[in-house]
């Protein structure tokens, strides 16, 4: 496994290696763009009514986790500066093995998540262009980041940038407004989307006057694990950029390092104003249907801003394009380091004269938009996407737990890079396992859910394809240089 110039590909030389193109602003952006996706502006009412404010808790717990994760992976990646991927740590401390199953994994998950956020822009614009074909705009959005990421990586990360700053202003203006009602005590009328309205006075104590801070008791609170833990999937997009970024050894720690205030302003800070306005019993009373039944319109609406559901609509289409930005470099990056690996079809580790993955950027893109089509003529779209989207949560899940034994194995078999590290993750082993505990565990709780519980299914189903197939055909193709 090696980018590095003058690596043995199938016994030819590959001169090529993919530019630093990317500064501290575009990772800063990217590592928040990552953490912030459509969950939180759609599935706050479902976490919300999984859990009641307890939820606040699982968050922040699965933010810690998050962030112990990160820690990990950042660690190991500034240990050797060869490694240009997650799947390059896999494969350096478990073996191809777990190379090859880490990085299609990854580029599965991926794959599906651009393909359901591309479809989630037709969804989104519905209600706006009634007449006009899902496939529209989900073959527009992908056709464009394709032609941006093509050109260069710089473009993906200025393209990030500015959709990662949407939605920050988006969460930003929520908070500021949610803290202006909740200070003000001033009693409203808060108008749901099916209709209905219920008088409201905002109050901290709405966190606990309404069947207590455990409404659905340990096993809601437990259930909202799950929940929080997804609204995180895609931080370690970071990770992904380190061969693509100028000055790693600086911009990376900041990066990684940064994602506790994240977490505690746009997820904790948002959720905590959500519950103080809105009392979590009446969070039932939201429709799932449509744009408006995300939370953040009702409060935009309180304050008489009558313009709530089209700005909310434009903020999700961002933050929807933003994951299929995102999905797009993220499995072309993979399937151009496996083709490096000879774990992928050798033309997939060419590069542009831009030193950008075209082939591999093209193959994505026809696997994305072949669904993209096919799914818009559904009638409900967006819930063929339901248990694909499970799927892709084992898939990532698979992913971390297989990185998190190769630090394991990192902290055993070098632990002298672990004493030098310009990052090292304090009580390492011990945080290790129990980072390892909570990622079993949401599977074990995806499973008491039906849809999920397909997901997890398929996902183990992969996993065993991908190791059959590995052992059977890829093992005695493969040429590597070792890192």
């Amino acid at each position: 496994m090696s980018n590095l110039p003058n690596n043995k590909l199938n016994g030819q030389v590959n001169q090529t290696h993919l530019e630093r193109g990317l500064t501290n602003r575009h990772l800063q952006l990217i590592a928040i763009g990552g953490t912030i996706g459509t969950s939180l502006f759609l599935g706050a009412q479902k976490t919300i009514s999984i859990a009641g404010p307890s939820i606040i808790l699982a968050y922040l717990f699965a933010g810690v986790i998050t962030f112990i994760a990160m820690r990990i992976l950042g660690e190991m990646i500034l240990s050797n500066l060869k490694f240009n991927s997650l799947k390059d740590v896999a494969t350096h401390y478990l073996g191809h093995w777990a190379g090859f199953m880490v990085g299609w994994m990854y580029w599965s998950f991926w794959i599906v998540t651009g393909m359901q956020d591309s479809v989630a822009v037709g969804v989104y614009l519905k209600p706006f262009f009634p007449n006009m074909p899902l496939w529209v705009p989900g073959i527009t959005v992908v056709l464009v980041i394709f032609v941006l990421n093509s050109i260069a990586v710089g473009l993906f990360g200025e393209l990030e940038f500015w959709l990662s700053l949407i939605k920050i202003i988006a969460i930003s203006a929520l908070i500021i407004v949610g803290f202006y009602l909740i200070f003000s005590k001033q009693a409203y009328d808060y108008s749901f989307d099916n209709g209905s309205t219920v008088h409201l006075t905002s109050s901290v104590s709405n966190l606990w006057d309404f069947g207590g801070f455990f409404p659905k008791g340990i096993i809601g609170f437990l259930m909202g694990f799950q929940l929080a833990f997804l609204a995180y999937t895609g931080v370690e997009t970071v990770g992904m950029t380190a061969a693509e970024t100028k000055d790693p050894e600086k911009t990376l720690p900041r990066a990684i390092n940064s994602i506790p205030i994240r977490i505690s302003l746009f997820y904790i800070g948002a959720i905590f104003v959500i519950l103080c306005v809105v009392p979590w019993s009446n969070m039932a009373n939201l429709s799932n249907s449509s744009v408006g039944s995300s939370p953040f319109v009702g409060i935009f609406s309180t304050i008489g801003f009558p313009a709530a559901t089209a700005v909310m609509t434009f903020v999700l289409i961002t933050a929807a394009i933003s994951g299929a930005n995102s999905g797009l470099y993220s499995t072309s990056r993979m399937l151009y380091g496996l083709a490096l690996d000879g774990q992928a079809g050798r033309s997939f580790a060419g590069l542009s004269t831009k030193k950008v993955p075209q082939k591999a950027l093209q193959f994505s893109v026809s696997i994305i938009l072949v669904p993209v089509i096919l799914v818009s003529f559904l009638q409900e779209p967006m819930n063929a996407f339901t248990i694909f989207a499970s799927w892709a949560t084992g898939c990532i899940l698979t992913v971390w737990l297989l990185l998190l034994f190769s630090y394991l194995k990192y902290l055993k078999s070098h632990p002298q890079l672990h004493k030098k590290s310009i990052m090292p993750l304090p009580l390492a082993k011990p945080l290790a396992i129990c980072t390892i505990g909570f990622f079993i565990l949401i599977l074990v709780l995806m499973c008491f859910d039906y849809t999920p519980r397909i997901g997890i299914i398929l996902s183990f189903v992969t996993l065993i394809l991908l190791y059959i197939l590995y052992k059977k055909v890829i093992r005695s193709l493969e040429h590597v240089v070792e890192v």
